[in-house]
This record gives C-alpha cells, structure tokens and sequence, in this order.
C-alpha cells in the first residue's frame, strides 16, 4: 500500500487549515469539498470552497507571506506554515481563486511504496 510519510500532526493541521479557511470564506449558503486521488506517485488533496475568492494581485503577492490575512482579526501564519509544512514533505500547494466564485487548494504529496517508520510517520 501506497502511503504518505511525514509528520501526522502536522499534516492534519494543513487539513484543518484549509478546510476551516474554506468554511470561513463563505458568507451564507455555500459548499466546501475535500477530495483525495492519486496521481503520478502522489497523492493529491484538494480543497475547494464557493466562498468570496481572491484577487490575482493577493495570490501573486501576499497569500503566503507571514502576517499578510484577508480575514479580520487574523494572524496570518496559517497558509504560511501550511506551505512551510508541504514543503518539508517534498510536496507542493497551488492556489487557484476567481474573486466572487471561490478558491480551491490542492496539495501534492509524494507517495512511498514502501514507507519506513523512522522519527517520521507513514500517513494513511
């Protein structure tokens, strides 16, 4: 079986990041979806919101930047360490967003055939 090696904590709270982000950018009525899939030796993780979305200029300059946030009373280290944490892993995020349409996040990981148990944890 095909696993995911890294840091489980950690990995979780990517997930959690990007989903509560996601809820939070909806106003009233929208949808949040979560997909996993295999692609390529890597597993993919996509969140997608129908939320407010973002501007080409934030995504470009400021969405991953320490202390930058959208949100009011935000700290703005949660995408920050969310990218920090993918990377660590040999992954990559990408961003796609349309203002007044939504965003979705989808995180690539690299799959392990064979995962050794060491001080990381294979992530199933």
């Amino acid at each position: 079986m095909d696993a995911v090696q890294g840091d489980r904590d950690a990995l979780l709270r990517v997930i959690e990041n990007l989903t509560t982000n996601a809820a939070e950018a909806i106003d009233r009525e929208g949808t949040v979806t979560v997909t996993l899939a295999h692609e390529r030796g890597h597993a993919v993780i996509s969140v997608a919101d129908t939320g407010c979305g973002m501007p080409q200029e934030y995504l470009e300059h400021h969405l991953f930047a320490p202390f930058s946030s959208t949100k009011k009373g935000g700290w703005g280290v949660g995408l920050y360490q969310t990218k920090q944490v993918i990377e660590a892993q040999c992954g990559a995020i990408v961003v796609e967003s349309a203002v007044g349409r939504g965003t979705t996040f989808t995180v690539k990981l690299p799959l392990r055939a064979d995962a050794e148990t060491s001080s990381l944890e294979t992530v199933r």
